[in-house]
């Protein structure tokens, strides 16, 4: 049962939760768009590549694009492992939500003894019923 500090607790950790998750998963999306954009050119460069250059003024060119394309790479990686990093803490966090709050029971009168002192709208987490139960 969870009584008023730890449901406090509880309802804190889902609305960190809730507000972390949507970044991360707009990141997540840039991400995949920008993986997709980069494979495009990679197949480019690529297809470019086997032609036969026969000024060197385009063999300069083409290594700038080749050089630009791995610095971009390489920044893409750099993202990656950040959103990589991110989302581990994220799991962290649910993992830790779910064996401390997950399907625990509160009595409503705690939850309305509570509720001012939060700076969001605890219904919203409290009606989760797979979060939080309701105990009659």
């Amino acid at each position: 049962d969870l009584r008023p500090e730890a449901l406090t607790t509880c309802l804190t950790a889902a609305h960190r939760i809730d507000e972390g998750d949507a970044p991360l998963d707009k990141l997540a999306a840039t991400l995949k768009s920008e993986s997709a954009a980069i494979d495009r050119d990679d197949a480019a460069l690529a297809r470019d590549g086997k032609k036969e250059f026969t000024e060197q003024a385009a063999v300069d060119k083409f290594n700038v694009r080749v050089r630009a394309q791995k610095a971009r790479a390489a920044e893409f990686n750099k993202k990656v492992d950040g959103y990589s990093e991110r989302r581990a803490a994220r799991k962290k966090e649910h993992d830790s939500f779910n064996s401390q709050c997950a399907g625990k029971s509160y009595y409503p009168s705690d939850l309305a003894a509570i509720q001012g002192q939060l700076p969001f709208d605890p219904a919203k987490y409290a009606a989760k019923k797979a979060l939080i139960c309701f105990r009659r």
